[in-house]
C-alpha cells in the first residue's frame, strides 16, 4: 500500500507508456498490484487521461495499418472497413434466420411473473418501459 502512494503520477504514466498501456504489466514493473494501479487510475483524472491518450495512439496506429492494407488491395481489410465504417452507405451484413429445415422460427409466449421482482428490479422494468414508449412515440 505504501509503495503505490510513493509513486508519482509521472512515474506511473512513464511506466504505462513503456508497457503499452497494459495496467497489469505496468503494475508488475512497478512492483505493485494491479488493483493498486487501477485504484490510482480511477482516482486521478491525469492518470486516466494519460491512459486514454496511450490507448488512442494505439487505435491511430491500428487504423493507419488498416489503411495501408486497404491501399494494398487486401480484401479482408477492405471488407472489415466497409462492414464497420461503410454502414451508412449500405455495406451491412444481412443474416437470415430460420427454424429447422429452413422453416419458420417457432415463438413461445412465456408469461412474466413480475411479483417475484424486487422493488429495485421493478423500478428498472418501469423505467425501461417508459423509455421504450418514448422511443415508439418519436
Amino acid at each position: 500500500m505504501f509503495k503505490i502512494m510513493a509513486l508519482s503520477e509521472t512515474q506511473i504514466i512513464d511506466s504505462l507508456r513503456k508497457n503499452a498501456g497494459f495496467v497489469a504489466v505496468t503494475a508488475r514493473s512497478l512492483g505493485v498490484t494491479y488493483q493498486a494501479i487501477a485504484n490510482r487510475l480511477y482516482k486521478s483524472e491525469m492518470l486516466a487521461a494519460a491512459l486514454e491518450s496511450i490507448r488512442e495512439s494505439h487505435l491511430d496506429l491500428a487504423e493507419s495499418q488498416l489503411l495501408i492494407k486497404i491501399k494494398e488491395g487486401e480484401l479482408s481489410a477492405i471488407t472489415f472497413y466497409l462492414d464497420r465504417i461503410g454502414k451508412h452507405r449500405g455495406y451491412v451484413k444481412r443474416e437470415e434466420q430460420s427454424g429447422p429445415d429452413g422453416g419458420p422460427i417457432q415463438m413461445q409466449n412465456v408469461p412474466l411473473n413480475l411479483g417475484k421482482l424486487t422493488d429495485d428490479e421493478m423500478d428498472m422494468v418501469i423505467a425501461l418501459s417508459e423509455k421504450m414508449n418514448a422511443k415508439a412515440k418519436k
